[in-house]
């Protein structure tokens, strides 16, 4: 039974963070569309501003349905 319990919890856990980091992703899709002027996407070659983007380029997605189609498989 004790192993039942433990097992949960980690599937719980597990479950959270996964949930939180597709929520982060939303978040940073939301910010990205209502800023989309004012913040360049993607990784701009030779500027000190696009080594952001090395960083950040796999968080950001070209669309909604791009962002839904990489959420399902994160949270599964």
């Amino acid at each position: 039974m004790q192993g039942a319990i433990n097992t949960s919890r980690g599937l719980g856990r597990a479950l959270e963070g996964a949930s939180a980091a597709v929520l982060g992703l939303f978040a940073i899709h939301l910010l990205r569309v209502l800023l989309r002027p004012a913040w360049p996407s993607g990784i701009l070659p030779r500027t000190a501003r696009g080594l952001e983007g090395i960083l950040f380029a796999p968080l950001l997605h070209g669309s909604w349905a791009h962002l839904f189609a990489n959420a399902l498989p994160l949270l599964i």
